[in-house]
C-alpha cells in the first residue's frame, strides 16, 4: 500500500508536469501561445478599471488550472498526433482546445475597440498602446491606457412641450443618472432614456417608449464641457407607427391610461375552444379596505373554482380606476408565479376610449386580461443516497409528496418521510444491527404553507409586495444508536415575508421540541458530567427565533454576489419567568420542569456569509464564513443536542466525516454522534471550473472546528480559549467533481486532512502520513454552499 501511494503521487505529478510543458514543445516555430493579458491605466484613480477593458481583449488564452497547467491544450496536441482513430478524435475535439496564438492584427483591433469604449465613457483623448514579451514560446501582452482629461457635463436642460408629462419628468430629476459636474457617459444616457420611459409608464403613459426621447449634445471642444438637451417629443398620430420621422411632425399630447376592468381566466387552456360559451359566467370579487374605494375583479367561471378567487386577487397589484403601472404589472407576474400553482401567466391590455358629453372630455381606459394556466397539483419523488464518511458507510431513502393546492387557496402541503442506515465502528459487544447497520434513523416531516399571514387581521392591511407566508410544521424522528435511543417530536409556526427584492425575514414565534431518551440507566447517567448528562435525559425546548436573509444574486445573469443569513434564538425564558413568579418547585438538581420534563434555557445566534466572484461565466471563486455561538444558562448546563453545533461532513469540514471533528483538540473515542459544541467557527474556499460538458470540477480547502463554552470532563481539550483556539483549527483540502443536471448537482468531494487538532500539539500537520485510506469521500446532492 505504501508503494502504491508513491506510484499514485508520481503519476499525478507526471500528468500535471506533462500538461504544463508538452503543449509548449509542440508549438510551431515562430508561433507563440498567449499566456496572459494585462491592462495598465493612467491615472489609476478613476471609474475606469481593467475589468471594463478586459472585454475587448483578443481571443482568450487557453484555459489553465491554477494558471499553470494547460490540460485542454495538451489533450488537443495529443489527439492531433498519430492515427485519426476514435481516441485521438475524442482527445482533440471533445476534451481538447486548439491553441490561441499571438496575432498582431488582433492586438491592433483590441486597442481600437478600447479607445471607442473610452470615448463613449467621456475620455475622448484616450490613447491605448500595447507591448508584448516573448518567453519559451509564450507571449505576455500588456495594454497601456492613457485616459487624458475627461469631458464633463456643464448643464442638463429639458424641452417638453407636452404639459401632461412635463410634471412627471421634472419632479423625478433627482433620480436622474446624468447630472452637471459628472463625466460624460454615453452608456448612462441610454440608461437615462430607459429610466424616463419607465417612470412615465409607471404613471399611466402606457404607449410611451424611448423613441420619443431625443438627446442633443453640444460641446465646443475647448473647455471639455458638454451641454445636454433632452427633448421629449409629442405622441405620434394614432394611425402612424412610432418612427423618428413621425415624431418630428406629431403634435398630439401623450395619453394617460387608467385601468377599466380586470378580467381573470383562472382555468386557461391554450388549445381549448368555445371559451365564451353561454355557461361562462363573470363573477365579481370585492377586495379592499373599508375606508378605500372598492376594487372588482371579473372571473371567467367554468364550473367550480379550482383556486379561491381571493387567493388570486391577493397576488394582483393592478387595481381598477388606477393609472397603468409597469412596476405593478411586473409585481403581479412575480407574485402569481410564486404561488406555484400556475405554470403559465399572461397579462394583456386592450385600449378603450369612452366619449363623454363634452367633446373635449375623453377618458383613456385599458381592460386588463389575465390568463392563468394551472400546473400539476400533486407529485411525489423518491431519493436514494449513499455516504461513506471516514469508514462509516451509510444508506438513506427519502419519499416526498407535495400538493400545491390542498385547500384551493394555493396552500403547499409537503410530507417527507426518511430512513437512514449507517455503520459505525465500535466495540464488538455493541456491533449489532440490521444488516450490520448499527445506527438507524427514521421519521417524517409534515409542512403546510399558506400564501398569506394567518392572523386575525384583514389581509388587505399587509402590503402585497411583502409576499407573506405562514408555515406550520410537524415532525417526528427516531434515532436508534448502539447504546441508546432518542425520539424527537417537533412542531412550529413560521411567518416569513420580504421587504425588498433582496431581503427576506422569518419569525418563528413558537417552536416546540420534545426529546425522549431511552436505553440509558441511572447508573450510566451518574457517571456523566452535567453537560453530557442532559443529552441523554428527557428534555423540552420551547424557543422563539428570528432570521434575516440578504441575497443579491441575479437570476438573469451571472455576476458577483454575496449571501448573508443571520439568526437569533432564545428558549425557556417565558417558562422560567412563570416558574419564578409562581415559585414553582425545582428538581434535586435545582432545575424547573414542565409536565415533569426539564426545559432548556439558552440564547443562540449565528451568521453565515457566502461570497461568489465570477472570473468567467463558468470559473468562479466561492468563499464561505460561518460563526455560531450558543450560551446555556439558568435552567440549562449545556446546549441541547438538537441546537448544538457539529463539524465535518459533505457541507463543512470535508476531511472529516459528519460529527467526527472536535470539540477543540478532543482526541477521545467517544461515539461520533455525541461530538457537539456550543460554538463553531469555519471558513471554506472553492475554485470551481468546467471540465467537460455538464461535468465540473472544484479545488477546495476548509478550516474550522467546534468548541465548548464551558469546560467538560467528557471532552478534555474541548473548551474554547482565545489564546489557543487558532492552534485547534482543523484544515483540509481536496478535489471535487460535480455533474450538473440543471435542477440538481450530483457531487463527489475527495478531501485529505492537512492539520488535525486531535493530534499532539507539535504533531498536528498530518499530510506526511497520508495514504489512500486517509482520503475522505463525500457523496452529496447540491453544492456545499
Amino acid at each position: 500500500m505504501k508503494h502504491l501511494k508513491h506510484i499514485i503521487w508520481l503519476f499525478l505529478f507526471s500528468v500535471l508536469f506533462f500538461s504544463g510543458c508538452y503543449p509548449l514543445k509542440k508549438t510551431p516555430k515562430g508561433k507563440y501561445i498567449i499566456k496572459k493579458y494585462e491592462v495598465n491605466i493612467n491615472p489609476k484613480n478613476t471609474k475606469i478599471n481593467s475589468s471594463d477593458l478586459a472585454a475587448y481583449f483578443p481571443p482568450k488564452p487557453n484555459k489553465t488550472i491554477l494558471g499553470v497547467w494547460r490540460l485542454k491544450l495538451g489533450a488537443y496536441y495529443m489527439g492531433n498526433r498519430g492515427k485519426n482513430n476514435w481516441l485521438n478524435r475524442w482527445l482533440k475535439n471533445t476534451i481538447g482546445e486548439p491553441p490561441v496564438f499571438y496575432d498582431l492584427s488582433e492586438l491592433k483591433n483590441s486597442a481600437l475597440q478600447m479607445n471607442k469604449f473610452l470615448h463613449k465613457k467621456g475620455y475622448f483623448n484616450a490613447q491605448t498602446i500595447y507591448t508584448q514579451k516573448f518567453r519559451k514560446r509564450t507571449a505576455n501582452v500588456s495594454f497601456y491606457v492613457d485616459l487624458g482629461k475627461p469631458y464633463t457635463i456643464r448643464s442638463v436642460k429639458y424641452s417638453i412641450p407636452d404639459t401632461g408629462i412635463r410634471k412627471y419628468i421634472l419632479r423625478d430629476t433627482i433620480n436622474s443618472l446624468i447630472k452637471p459636474g459628472d463625466i460624460y457617459d454615453e452608456y448612462l444616457i441610454d440608461n437615462e432614456s430607459s429610466r424616463i420611459t419607465e417612470n412615465l409608464r409607471n404613471n399611466g403613459f402606457y404607449y410611451f417608449s424611448k423613441d420619443y426621447i431625443l438627446f442633443e449634445i453640444d460641446s465646443n471642444g475647448m473647455d471639455k464641457k458638454m451641454d445636454i438637451f433632452i427633448q421629449i417629443k409629442n405622441q405620434n398620430n394614432i394611425n402612424l407607427p412610432t418612427t423618428s420621422k413621425n415624431i418630428a411632425y406629431s403634435k398630439l399630447p401623450h395619453q394617460r391610461f387608467f385601468i377599466n376592468k380586470i378580467i381573470i381566466n383562472p382555468d386557461y387552456k391554450p388549445l381549448a375552444k368555445n371559451l365564451n360559451s353561454p355557461d361562462t359566467v363573470l363573477v365579481k370579487v370585492h377586495q379592499g379596505k373599508k375606508e378605500h374605494a372598492s376594487t372588482y375583479y371579473y372571473f371567467v367561471k367554468n364550473g367550480k373554482f379550482k383556486v379561491k378567487p381571493k387567493t388570486i386577487t391577493q397576488a394582483i397589484f393592478i387595481s381598477e380606476h388606477e393609472p397603468f403601472s409597469l412596476i405593478n404589472l411586473q409585481r403581479s407576474y412575480k407574485r402569481l408565479n410564486s404561488l406555484r400553482i400556475f405554470r403559465f401567466t399572461n397579462i394583456q391590455f386592450d385600449t378603450i376610449i369612452q366619449h363623454h358629453t363634452m367633446a373635449d372630455s375623453v377618458k383613456k381606459l385599458l381592460n386588463c386580461y389575465i390568463s392563468l394556466q394551472k400546473a400539476k397539483r400533486q407529485f411525489y419523488k423518491v431519493e436514494i443516497e449513499g455516504t461513506n464518511s471516514g469508514g462509516a458507510f451509510g444508506l438513506g431513502g427519502i419519499l416526498n409528496y407535495q400538493n400545491k393546492n390542498i385547500f384551493r387557496g394555493a396552500e403547499v402541503f409537503n410530507v417527507r418521510t426518511f430512513t437512514t442506515l449507517q455503520r459505525i465502528q465500535i466495540s464488538d459487544d455493541l456491533n449489532k444491527g440490521f444488516f450490520a447497520f448499527n445506527n438507524t434513523e427514521y421519521g417524517f416531516n409534515i409542512n403546510l404553507i399558506f400564501p398569506n399571514f394567518l392572523l386575525p387581521i384583514r389581509q388587505e392591511r399587509f402590503p402585497k409586495f411583502f409576499e407573506p407566508n405562514t408555515a406550520f410544521n410537524i415532525g417526528y424522528t427516531a434515532q436508534n444508536r448502539p447504546s441508546y435511543n432518542r425520539f424527537i417530536t417537533t412542531g412550529s409556526v413560521n411567518y416569513s415575508w420580504k421587504t425588498s427584492e433582496y431581503s427576506k425575514h422569518s419569525l418563528v414565534p413558537v417552536e416546540i421540541n420534545s426529546i425522549k431518551v431511552k436505553g440509558i440507566s441511572s447508573a450510566q447517567l451518574d457517571t456523566l458530567d452535567p453537560r453530557t448528562r442532559v443529552q441523554f435525559t428527557n428534555h423540552l425546548i420551547v424557543d422563539t427565533r428570528y432570521t434575516y436573509i440578504f441575497n443579491n444574486q441575479s437570476l438573469t445573469k451571472q455576476k458577483n454576489f454575496f449571501y448573508i443569513k443571520t439568526s437569533i434564538e432564545t428558549s425557556g425564558n417565558t417558562l422560567n419567568l412563570i416558574d419564578q413568579a409562581s415559585r414553582g418547585k425545582k428538581t434535586e438538581d435545582g432545575k424547573y420542569t414542565i409536565f415533569g420534563i426539564q426545559y432548556s434555557q439558552y440564547i443562540r445566534g449565528d451568521i453565515d456569509f457566502t461570497y461568489y466572484r465570477y472570473l468567467t461565466q463558468k470559473d468562479v471563486f466561492a468563499f464561505r464564513f460561518y460563526l455560531g455561538v450558543g450560551i446555556p444558562y439558568s435552567n440549562s448546563e449545556a446546549m441541547p443536542y438538537e441546537k448544538a453545533f457539529v463539524a465535518g461532513g459533505a457541507n463543512g469540514m470535508r476531511g472529516w466525516g459528519f460529527r467526527q471533528l472536535g470539540p477543540g483538540s478532543y482526541a477521545g473515542t467517544l461515539n461520533t454522534n455525541d461530538r457537539i459544541g456550543d460554538m463553531q467557527l469555519e471558513g471554506n474556499f472553492e475554485y470551481r471550473f468546467p471540465i467537460y460538458g455538464s461535468l465540473n470540477g472544484a479545488l477546495f480547502t476548509d478550516m474550522g472546528n467546534i468548541w465548548l463554552v464551558r469546560p467538560s470532563s467528557s471532552f478534555p481539550g474541548g473548551y474554547f480559549k482565545f489564546d489557543s483556539f487558532a492552534e485547534e483549527m482543523a484544515w483540509d483540502a481536496g478535489l471535487g467533481f460535480r455533474y450538473d443536471l440543471n435542477l440538481i448537482n450530483i457531487r463527489l468531494d475527495i478531501a485529505i486532512r492537512l492539520r488535525d487538532p486531535a493530534k499532539p500539539r507539535h504533531n498536528r500537520w498530518v499530510l506526511k502520513n497520508t495514504s489512500l485510506r486517509s482520503l475522505n469521500y463525500n457523496f452529496a446532492i447540491g453544492l456545499p454552499f
